[in-house]
């Protein structure tokens, strides 16, 4: 049986020899090696058993690497849309400091419909030149060459008119409520529904 083996593992290894197109110094060293293992076949078996268990453990890591490259790719994926918003939220930025400094000079918002006191219209007065007045409630239009002046930024006609008649009753005479949508001035009626005579 010891010979059968032998013989069968002899001609495998001439087989193989002549199939890989090895040298007779390879095949010679292979045929060595086969006769060291029919004398131990302990040693054989034990060394299936570790080929076995070291293809177990190189399917469990490759396993793994693949687990670890998908959480990488699934990483990367949310550093790209981390990426995506961040840059969505700076163009935002930029857009609204955009509009913020296309805005009529004083502070009328760039966007939506507010009301403001326009106190007077004048040719040949600047009030801001030299930083004359300076304030946050004082808003200017040019337009021409007329500077004009306004006081107060309201959401709604009613809060902008009490202003008006507080500013008449001051002395200012030439008081009057003015509309601004999206940064632009507008006819009052237009976005009061026909109130705004004054």
């Amino acid at each position: 049986m010891k010979n059968l083996f032998l013989t069968l593992i002899f001609l495998g290894v001439a087989t193989y020899s002549i199939a890989q197109d090895i040298t007779k110094e390879e095949a010679k060293a292979l045929k060595a090696e086969l006769k060291s293992w029919t004398k131990d076949l302990g040693g054989f078996k034990k060394f299936k058993e570790d080929k076995a268990i070291a293809e177990s453990k190189a399917s469990s890591l490759q396993t793994e690497v693949e687990s670890w490259q998908k959480k990488a790719r699934e990483r990367e994926n949310d550093l790209k849309d981390c990426r995506m918003q961040l840059d969505a939220k700076d163009a935002k930025i930029i857009e609204l400091q955009s509009a913020s400094n296309n805005a009529t000079k004083g502070g009328i918002p760039p966007q939506g419909v507010v009301f403001t006191v326009q106190i007077g219209a004048y040719k040949d007065i600047d009030l801001q030149k030299n930083g004359l007045v300076t304030s946050d409630n004082l808003n200017t239009a040019k337009d021409g060459d007329l500077n004009k002046y306004m006081v107060g930024i309201f959401d709604n006609y009613e809060q902008a008119n009490m202003l008006r008649n507080y500013l008449k009753k001051m002395g200012v005479r030439d008081a009057w409520v003015v509309s601004f949508k999206d940064g632009a001035r507008v006819d009052i009626k237009t976005v009061t529904g026909g109130k705004g005579v004054q």
